[in-house]
């Protein structure tokens, strides 16, 4: 049975009426999609997820390279190392902070971005000219759908944006294969789990337990009097109204990799009880002095989801794959 509706939507709807006002509803409901996608983008939103949690990022970087201090894009250097003016295409740049930093590495002649807000392209451009990269950088904002590109890149990135494309299979055949060149190579860092975010029962079983374990003040949202008790699996409606792209397809990803890549690096990197335990409430982990309380919270939580994805595929996971001849 489809879960069109839950208790969880009319909660984030007072959660989003409070933080953002009934603007951002009355955008939500333009009976364009390509809109309210755009919205999505472009709004700049504050918001109070996972990432936002210093130690969840370290946590994210230990995964994937094994330091806490580390970052994915060093793995990419990294594997580039012995070759030179490379050209890399990022789909869904935004700000393009991680484009940024592997142009700065000199391995690459050439970085394009294209994204759909243009808000966020004229940051990178800006950023791209403060950084002193702007002669290799080019950004743009673009819809690929409907502009397609041309030409070849040695590298295409997707830096949480893959899983905002519809029939994912279709997509990375058609759009994504024939802007690589022959021995190109796809990077992606993103979120490959249930489509629509529509979580298992085991997993939203495990995540309210989780929950649960978390002291009553630090699960304080922004709405005032209001504390997160429970993690609701979102309603389909909700999902399609805020966001129609959203995880539209996002379970596909990894069939879609297997069928038209041969794996050279691949980190998983959890997430499938973090996301979303800390939705609402990162904010409360946000000290910059040390905590023994807060450590140990997180910690906790940390161990938790360790144990739970023992034999469960990632939600989240960074990988580099060659394409196929």
């Amino acid at each position: 049975m489809k879960n069109y509706v839950s208790t969880g939507d009319f909660l984030d709807l007072l959660l989003k009426l409070y933080e953002k006002g009934p603007g951002n509803l009355l955008r939500k409901l333009d009976p364009r999609s390509a809109k309210r996608t755009h919205s999505a983008f472009n709004s700049g939103e504050v918001s109070s997820n996972w990432w936002i949690i210093p130690e969840v990022k370290e946590r994210w970087n230990k995964l994937i390279t094994g330091d806490p201090s580390g970052t994915y894009e060093e793995l990419v250097i990294e594997y580039f190392a012995d070759r030179r003016d490379l050209r890399l295409l990022s789909i869904g740049c935004g700000v393009a902070s991680h484009e940024i930093r592997l142009a700065e590495s000199g391995l690459f002649q050439e970085v394009k971005g294209v994204d759909l807000a243009d808000n966020l392209i004229k940051q990178a451009n800006e950023k791209a000219s403060a950084m002193g990269v702007s002669d290799i950088c080019r950004f743009e904002c673009r819809d690929i759908l409907k502009e397609p590109l041309e030409g070849t890149y040695d590298a295409v990135l997707f830096h949480s944006s893959l899983h905002h494309f519809d029939h994912i299979e279709k997509f990375i055949e058609q759009s994504v294969l024939p802007l690589l060149s022959v021995d190109g190579v796809l990077i992606i860092n993103e979120y490959v789990g249930p489509t629509r975010l529509q979580w298992t029962k085991s997993q939203l079983d495990a995540a309210n337990a989780s929950l649960r374990s978390i002291p009553k003040e630090w699960r304080r949202t922004r709405l005032p009097g209001y504390t997160k008790n429970k993690v609701h699996r979102p309603g389909l409606w909700r999902m399609i109204l805020a966001d129609p792209s959203e995880a539209i397809d996002s379970h596909s990803i990894r069939k879609a990799l297997s069928a038209n890549f041969s794996t050279e690096m691949e980190r998983e990197y959890g997430g499938n009880l973090l996301h979303l335990v800390f939705k609402d409430i990162a904010h409360n982990f946000l000290e910059i002095e040390e905590d023994d309380e807060r450590s140990r919270v997180l910690q906790e939580q940390f161990d938790l989801e360790d144990h739970f994805i023992k034999g469960e595929d990632s939600d989240f996971l960074f990988g580099i794959y060659r394409r196929r001849s």
